[in-house]
């Protein structure tokens, strides 16, 4: 199956109006386009706020799409509406089960939480200063000639942080097991690494969080983390690193309650910046 990921403007929104913050930056898009098969943008019959030349360009490759949402009545683009309008095209996406979708959310809601959400505990997986990713000025068109040819590496890679989401949350594997899927996921990381590194174009690494939603089993997790002396840390700057920066961390924030029920996961795909405590 295809993943998609659907990307927002970065926005700060309150309870009487919004800014428009600054435009995604072009190494996140490079990014996004290099690792995930289909990107979407939320857009409504309200706003439209264009993301640029880049975005374009992806459109036209066929990578690339707007999600629209339509509403009616009398609107205010405060949070309510930001967070509503980026659930409600996440929700359009999944029910289509074209592709597996998950979210980058660059609205920052102030002075209010949705209704549709509730606050839990979760785990992250974290690889952080890890990924070898081109920095921003490198063309679109060669990151795109880059993906094909580097297919295999791609999807290998993709498939073992899959297969490592898959034993730590929604298995019943030993400790010994989810220790040898780490190490697949560290000798795929270092084979993509490579061959970015032997690409002609700059590259840099940066960090990743896979944020991983799962009510009822967080219990059942812990445990075998620190069956293998991994302790859970609260904040990413602290967390027991356990291979080629892979690291795992505790995470307190608001989730939607409105997630279609074939849904293994809400996962949320930031950099380790500002969601951690």
């Amino acid at each position: 199956m295809k993943k998609g990921l659907l990307i927002t403007q970065d926005i700060t929104a309150g309870n009487s109006g919004f800014s428009l913050n600054q435009p995604l930056s072009p190494q996140k898009l490079r990014q996004y386009a290099l690792f995930w098969d289909e990107i979407a943008c939320p857009q409504s019959n309200i706003f439209h706020f264009g993301m640029g030349p880049d975005y374009e360009y992806l459109i036209e490759a066929g990578i690339a799409k707007y999600e629209t949402v339509n509403f009616s009545g009398s609107i205010r683009g405060d949070a309510k509406y930001w967070i509503e309008l980026q659930e409600a095209a996440f929700q359009k996406l999944t029910m289509r089960d074209e592709s597996k979708w998950s979210l980058a959310s660059e609205v920052k809601s102030l002075g209010m939480s949705s209704p549709s959400q509730h606050a839990h505990s979760t785990l992250c997986l974290h690889l952080v200063d890890s990924i070898q990713v081109f920095t921003g000025d490198v063309p679109l068109a060669e990151i795109l000639e880059f993906k094909q040819r580097r297919h295999d590496e791609l999807i290998e890679f993709r498939d073992s942080i899959d297969e490592l989401v898959e034993q730590t949350i929604f298995t019943a594997d030993t400790s010994e097991a989810i220790k040898r899927q780490i190490r697949k996921v560290e000798r795929d990381l270092n084979e993509v690494n490579r061959v970015m590194s032997e690409s002609r174009y700059p590259t840099l690494k940066t960090c990743a969080t896979n944020v991983l939603t799962a009510d009822g089993v967080l219990g059942l997790v812990a445990p075998a983390l620190l069956a293998m002396e991994l302790p859970l840390e609260s904040n990413v700057k602290t967390a027991l690193a356990i291979g080629s920066g892979i690291a795992f961390s505790l995470y307190k924030g608001r989730h939607t309650n409105v997630l279609p029920r074939n849904l293994k996961q809400y996962a949320y795909v930031a950099h380790a910046r500002k969601e951690l405590i």
